[in-house]
């Protein structure tokens, strides 16, 4: 579903409990231990809720990084693994560390990874990877950019219009 800006003030007044999909772009890094080599896959839908400090019972055009940046902080690998749902990791000498990236609001959508028999977590969301803002009131499609996201569904939008126009019907 393609929504323009205006359309995007209609999501937020319509919100419930919002999703984030994150869709992690080929990896960049194939050598890396645990990585694989399936392209644009979604790895994980991330939910955020009315409890969190944030959100006073609306959303609000300026809450968009709010969700979008909670969905990348917990998409992130800062203080252990937030695609390995466990609340202690042990180390490669076997003692257990708390697992600071665990939260419950994340779902994995796939199964990790293993390496040599060990499971692995999955990479860190970074530049390129796809967010989907997904409401009740539907979706709109975000790029991961160097500071912040951009809208695509606006990127597409405008690139049709501006290869369309002066075409006649």
């Amino acid at each position: 579903m393609q929504m323009s800006k205006q359309d995007t003030d209609k999501v937020w007044m319509d919100s419930e409990v919002p999703t984030v999909t994150v869709i992690h772009s080929e990896n960049r890094y194939p050598d890396h231990a645990g990585a694989t080599h399936d392209p644009d896959e979604a790895v994980a839908e991330v939910t955020y809720l009315k409890s969190l400090p944030t959100y006073d019972g609306k959303l609000h055009e300026d809450d968009l990084d709010k969700v979008l940046g909670y969905a990348w902080r917990w998409t992130n690998n800062v203080d252990g693994s937030w695609s390995r749902k466990e609340l202690k990791l042990a180390d490669e000498d076997g003692l257990l560390h708390e697992n600071g990236d665990y939260n419950e609001n994340v779902k994995v959508l796939l199964p990790n990874p293993r390496y040599e028999g060990r499971e692995m977590g999955r990479r860190s969301s970074m530049v390129g990877d796809i967010y989907i803002l997904n409401t009740k009131a539907g979706s709109i499609m975000y790029s991961v950019d160097d500071f912040g996201f951009t809208n695509l569904n606006d990127t597409i939008k405008n690139a049709i219009n501006e290869n369309t126009v002066g075409e006649s019907i």
